[in-house]
C-alpha cells in the first residue's frame, strides 16, 4: 500500500499488489523548506507496515538507507540505479526528516517517518540480498542532492513515463525527455510523474534503449548521470562540503548513424577508413549553467574529434540534437570513449576534464577491425 498526502490533507490509496515502489508525494510549497538540512545522523522508524509496530531508532547509514533500497528496488538491479535510489532515499527522507512528527506517539514515543504508506519503503530483508543492498547505500554514505545550496525534495515513483512531470515551484522537478520510457508511459499519474523514474533508472544503467543495435548507445553506468537526469540543476554532495558532481555535465539520450544511404547502425562494430557517417546525437544539459549558442566537440579517444553547432541557448535540464559529419580516419584503433567539448570564450572546455571529473561513454566501435 502506498499513499499520497495532498497539500489538502486529503489521502489518495493505491494498491500496488505485490510491488513496493515509489515513495511519498510532496506537500509543501516551493519544494526548498527542507525539514533537515544535512542528513540526521539517525532517524525514528515508526515500522508499522513491514515491523513489529513500534517506534525504532534507525541509523541513516547504512541502515535506513539498506532497508529501504530493499523495499523499493530489486537486488538484481545494476550498481548505478541502485546507487541513485540510494542518494534519492536518503535525501527524501532528509528533506522531510520531521514529516510524522507531530502524530499521535506510539507506546509514549514520537517518530520522524513511516516504514511505509506514505512514506519510503523501509522493509529490512526484503531483497533477498541485503549484503549487497548495503554495499549500495556504503558506496554513497552521506551523499545527498542539493538546489543551490537547499536540500532538494526527492521525489521518486516506479515510472514516470516520457517526458516526465514538472511541478510548479519545484525548479529541480522539471519534465524531462526520457526516452527509455516511452514505451512504458507513467504508471501511476494520480500520484504524480515527476523525479526520478525508477524503472527508467535502470533502464538507462542496463542499456535498455531503443538503439541496441548501435555499436554505441547511451549506457550510463554513473549514479551521477541518472540523478542529474531526473533532477534540473542538482548537485551530489555531503555535510562536509565536497562536491561529487561538476558543473557541466552533458549525457547522451539517443544517437543513430547515416553513412548516406540508410541508417545503418553501425552493428558490426567495424569502421572502415575512409567511409563518411552522419551522427545525429540528443543530448541533455544535465549541469547547473546553460549552454549559450556555438560549438561543441564529440570527441572520440584516444584519436580526435568532430565540432557541431548549437544555435541557441540550451538551459538545464533541456535536450538539443546536434549532427556531427565523421570521416574515418585511415589509422586504425579503438574501441572508442566519447567525450563533449564546449567551445568557451576562454577555448575548448573538457567536460571529462572537470574536477570531479565527468564520464566518458565507451563504445564497440574500432577501425579496420572488430574490436577484441
Amino acid at each position: 500500500m502506498i499513499a499520497r498526502r495532498k497539500a489538502t490533507g486529503v489521502w489518495l490509496f493505491l494498491l500496488l499488489a505485490a510491488l513496493q515502489f515509489g515513495n511519498a508525494a510532496r506537500a509543501k510549497a516551493q519544494g526548498l523548506n527542507p525539514d533537515c538540512a544535512t542528513p540526521p545522523a539517525q532517524l525514528l522508524i515508526y515500522t508499522l507496515y513491514h515491523g513489529d509496530k513500534l517506534v525504532h531508532p534507525i541509523n541513516m547509514d547504512p541502515g535506513y538507507v539498506t532497508g529501504v533500497l530493499e523495499g523499493e528496488v530489486p537486488a538484481s538491479w545494476s550498481d548505478a540505479a541502485l546507487q541513485a535510489q540510494a542518494v534519492a532515499a536518503r535525501t527524501w527522507s532528509s528533506y522531510w526528516c520531521e514529516k510524522e512528527i507531530n502524530n499521535a506517539p506510539v507506546q509514549g514515543q514520537h517518530y520522524d517517518l513511516y516504514d511505509g504508506g506514505d512514506d519510503e519503503q523501509y522493509w529490512p530483508g526484503n531483497s533477498g540480498n541485503t549484503p549487497r543492498m548495503q554495499a549500495m547505500a556504503s558506496d554513497t554514505a552521506g551523499q545527498y542532492m542539493t538546489y543551490q545550496g537547499t536540500m532538494i525534495d526527492a521525489e521518486y515513483r516506479p515510472q514516470n513515463g516520457d517526458p516526465t512531470s514538472g511541478v510548479a515551484g519545484y525548479p529541480y522537478l522539471v519534465g524531462v525527455a526520457d526516452p527509455v520510457s516511452t514505451a512504458d508511459g507513467c504508471w501511476y499519474p494520480s500520484l504524480g510523474c515527476e523525479g526520478l523514474s525508477q524503472y527508467g533508472a535502470w533502464y538507462w544503467a542496463a542499456a535498455t534503449d531503443d538503439t541496441q543495435d548501435n555499436a554505441w548507445h547511451p549506457v550510463w553506468s554513473d549514479y551521477r548521470q541518472i540523478l542529474t537526469h531526473y533532477y534540473t540543476g542538482i548537485n551530489v554532495v555531503n555535510a562536509s562540503g565536497t562536491f561529487f558532481t561538476p558543473g557541466y555535465r552533458w549525457l547522451p539520450l539517443s544517437v543513430s548513424w547515416s553513412d548516406g544511404d540508410q541508417n545503418v547502425g553501425v552493428a558490426s562494430h567495424t569502421l572502415l577508413p575512409g567511409d563518411t557517417y552522419t551522427i545525429n546525437l540528443t543530448v541533455q544539459n544535465a549541469g547547473t549553467s546553460a549552454w549559450s549558442p556555438g560549438n561543441f566537440a564529440l570527441g572520440w579517444l584516444p584519436i580526435n574529434g568532430i565540432l557541431a553547432t548549437v544555435g541557441s541557448t540550451v538551459e538545464p535540464g533541456a535536450t538539443v540534437t546536434l549532427q556531427f559529419s565523421w570521416t574515418i580516419p585511415s589509422t586504425s584503433g579503438g574501441p572508442f570513449q566519447f567525450e563533449m567539448y564546449y567551445l568557451t570564450p576562454g577555448g575548448w572546455y573538457s567536460f571529462r576534464g572537470q574536477d570531479p571529473s565527468w564520464p566518458v561513454y565507451p563504445s564497440g566501435l574500432c577501425i579496420t577491425q572488430p574490436c577484441g
